[in-house]
């Protein structure tokens, strides 16, 4: 800076204005030079993230035509069986029935959620970031492939549905104990198995598979290949996916004491968890049952008591033995010409839940750990836990569920 109060010489002059001049340029560079940079590391890693954003986006998709195809080949192999014992369906089981009952009448929901793509066409800013050529084709050509398919498997008659919602009205009216689930699903199966239309269906199964089979294939080429244009590993992506599908913080030992109420619950089944201080734990499950018999509801209450530990921001609950089932019929009545229906219906559950008791005192309602990721929201009323199972195949799915924190 110049030095004022003394006497200028024509040399000092000069070189203080020089100082001055250098100075204020340095200053000038250093700030906006900073600021470029720091603006293009901010581009750089929202490109970054967008990048990612979409090669989940083409992961779901194969992750969706995998469950497609998963679900149609063991829907096809019990047919099979079906169609070759039509003759047994009456004392085929409950799980096979209803297999090929929700085959034909509640189908794969082929839709589109076209979301993450109009952001990532929303602004030409968003390539800019990106900066690569090559993954833009890739992700456009990916987009462009689903728009097709999308409408191949709503128009093409090998994906054509044997049943409408009205046939299976029509259907279920034509059994005679329809109150009877089992009764409904052993008539129905019976009588659609015959139906050309649903064999029909079932001698597509094998197109339809291989269909989604090469879909997978090829969109797990365009998603490694995006991965490795972007330099961006699976690791990575799995952090990417884990953070934005968490939205509260890691939950504290002291948030967590206290009884929570599964947010699924509802008045025929209510389902509540309690934390206390010494890590045990106490969960209730009360489920009301109805029947065209009796006014009011049978309710059980299963009560199973463990241990629990919060490792990191997983749950580690640890069941105990002295699970306990306790039935209260106290709210039903019937009329004189019900009554025997009702007292055996009650005398049923009596068994069934003695008989569980006895087996619960010697060991615990689960067997193995039950694991969970657990986040809490800023009110602290509310957790959400992510649950990670691994089907058959190895694939992992994340299922959250939520509690609410009680009062009583």
């Amino acid at each position: 800076m110049p030095k004022f109060g003394r006497k200028w010489t024509g040399k000092a002059w000069w070189k203080e204005l020089l100082m001055t001049f250098l100075g204020t340029t340095i200053s000038i560079v250093l700030t906006f030079g900073t600021s470029h940079l720091l603006d293009q590391k901010a581009k750089k890693k929202a490109g970054r993230q967008m990048a990612m954003m979409v090669i989940h986006d083409i992961d779901d998709e194969i992750q969706n035509y995998k469950d497609w195809a998963q679900e149609e080949k063991e829907a096809f192999e019990v047919a099979q069986y079906v169609m070759g014992n039509l003759d047994k369906t009456d004392s085929m089981s409950k799980d096979t029935l209803n297999t090929i009952y929700n085959m034909l009448f509640h189908l794969l929901d082929f839709t589109l959620d076209d979301s993450k793509e109009r952001i990532f066409n929303s602004s030409p800013e968003t390539w800019k970031n990106i900066d690569n050529p090559k993954f833009i084709d890739i992700v456009q050509r990916f987009y462009y492939e689903r728009r097709n398919y999308h409408t191949y498997t709503n128009t093409d008659p090998s994906f054509r549905e044997p049943y409408s919602a009205e046939d299976e009205f029509k259907l279920v009216m034509e059994v005679p104990n329809r109150g009877d689930r089992l009764e409904v699903l052993k008539y129905v199966v019976s009588k659609s198995m015959r139906d050309p239309r649903v064999l029909l269906y079932f001698e597509y199964t094998p197109a339809r598979v291989r269909f989604y089979d090469h879909v997978v294939q090829e969109w797990k080429q365009k998603s490694d290949q995006c991965k490795f244009l972007m330099g961006i590993t699976d690791d990575e992506l799995k952090e990417y996916v884990e953070k934005n599908n968490r939205t509260g913080r890691t939950v504290k030992e002291h948030e967590l004491i206290g009884k929570w109420a599964l947010s699924m619950s509802s008045d025929n089944h209510v389902e509540t968890i309690e934390f206390f201080k010494d890590h045990t734990f106490l969960q209730t499950y009360t489920k009301k049952t109805q029947a065209s018999f009796y006014l009011g509801s049978i309710s059980a209450m299963m009560t199973m008591p463990g241990k629990w530990s919060l490792v990191g921001d997983t749950l580690v609950k640890t069941y105990l033995p002295g699970t306990t089932i306790k039935l209260d019929t106290s709210d039903v009545t019937y009329i004189e010409e019900m009554k025997d229906s009702a007292q055996s219906y009650i005398k049923y559950y009596e068994k069934l839940y003695a008989k569980e008791n006895e087996k619960y005192k010697k060991k615990p309602f689960r067997e193995e750990n039950s694991y969970g990721v657990l986040s809490i929201d800023r009110s602290g009323e509310k957790i959400e836990v992510i649950q990670v199972t691994t089907d058959e195949e190895g694939e992992e799915d994340n299922e959250p569920h939520y509690m609410l924190r009680t009062k009583d």
